[in-house]
């Protein structure tokens, strides 16, 4: 079972249970390393969901990627 998350305190109620059911349908779906795990959990504290990206990164059909899939792009572009 996924672990809770530790919201940051602006976050509301309805949307901590929101995206702590997205967490844990998309860690259970997602294959990641235990760093990007770290960098996913603390995108959703700070009220954002796992399937938005902090660069807005869209795929080739433009929608807009989930976070790993553009956490993944974002360091494959500092190389």
């Amino acid at each position: 079972m996924a672990k809770r998350i530790n919201f940051k305190s602006d976050v509301s109620s309805e949307l901590r249970a929101y995206l702590q059911k997205e967490y844990n349908e998309y860690t259970a779906k997602t294959s990641m390393t235990e760093d990007e795990h770290k960098v996913l959990r603390k995108w959703i504290e700070e009220g954002n969901s796992p399937y938005s990206n902090p660069a807005f990164y869209a795929d080739e059909r433009g929608v807009e990627m989930d976070f790993i899939s553009g956490w993944r792009t974002i360091d494959d572009l500092a190389v």
